[in-house]
């Protein structure tokens, strides 16, 4: 991309961005989740007084809400023992329920019951997150290829960036292609402008993966407005070393340096978050002379 291009872009207009919304762990969602569902659900201390035998009955009733504390329970005191029982409620007629059992059975690490919970992948109603989240605790590696199908469809930004992290941390190298398809995607075809921390995880995924195959998207990233998503991109070429972008990383350099002066403040903003563009395609440059 030229500097024309760059222009474009309007680097003088990056003070219109929105900063980076913050992106939790898988851990970090989980306490959340279990906050704001304990908070929802206070209201009825009759299932914190329950024995583990009370709450596993509990499952067996009609009504949605009732399984939904009942599970709830179940998995904050962690009674793994209860697993089977619960597996029995992935095939309830109520989403939030097969969701939650998703999720508790994954913190059982049921295994046994892995198959199961992935048919979940395919259910359009469920909490996508829940069930990707109770698959990594399953170890489930061999669905990573039908979770990185999830990011055809899925609309949820968290989820979106969660499932890529976990292909990262699986070192699903064959998902990569799935990766670049999601980035080839003008970000405005999703209804979510958050979308742009998914891509700064696309782009860090697929320079852990050293995906050279998909340099070329990855570069085009570097020329975004969003100098968080530019640090990210040029992060991942180094990571692939993609040498042959070194002049466009030149280029970029350069009209950082031109443009310095007109976005200063913004600029220091971002650099006390430690993001610093300059002083990245520096360090690859650095390390690419050194070859």
């Amino acid at each position: 991309m030229t500097t024309s291009m760059m222009e474009r872009n309007n680097f003088v207009n990056c003070s219109k961005t929105e900063h980076i919304s913050f992106v939790f762990s898988f851990n970090t969602l989980i306490i959340i989740l279990g906050f704001l569902i304990s908070c929802h659900m206070s209201s009825n201390t009759h299932f914190t007084k329950m024995s583990k035998e009370e709450l596993a009955g509990s499952l067996k009733s009609d009504d949605p809400l009732i399984k939904k504390n009942s599970i709830l329970h179940l998995l904050l005191i962690n009674a793994n023992d209860k697993a089977d029982e619960a597996a029995l409620l992935l095939e309830d007629k109520d989403p939030e329920v097969r969701s939650l059992t998703a999720r508790f059975l994954g913190a059982c690490k049921s295994s046994k019951h892995t198959d199961d919970v992935a048919k979940l992948l395919n259910d359009p109603a469920t909490d996508k997150l829940l069930v990707v989240i109770a698959l990594e605790d399953l170890n489930a590696r061999k669905y990573a290829s039908k979770i990185a199908k999830l990011l055809r469809v899925e609309y949820n930004v968290n989820t979106l960036s969660e499932i890529i992290k976990l292909l990262d941390r699986w070192g699903s190298i064959e998902c990569a292609g799935e990766i670049a398809r999601f980035l080839e995607q003008p970000l405005n075809t999703r209804p979510s402008l958050d979308e742009r921390v998914a891509v700064i995880s696309a782009c860090k995924a697929l320079g852990s993966m050293k995906s050279i195959d998909h340099a070329k998207v990855v570069a085009n990233y570097i020329w975004d407005a969003n100098v968080a998503i530019q640090n990210a991109a040029v992060k991942a070429l180094g990571k692939m070393n993609a040498i042959e972008y070194k002049n466009e990383l030149i280029k970029l350099q350069e009209v950082i340096k031109k443009e310095r002066g007109l976005i200063k403040e913004i600029r220091k903003n971002y650099r006390a978050k430690g993001v610093d563009v300059e002083k990245s395609i520096d360090e690859i440059l650095t390390t690419w002379k050194a070859k």
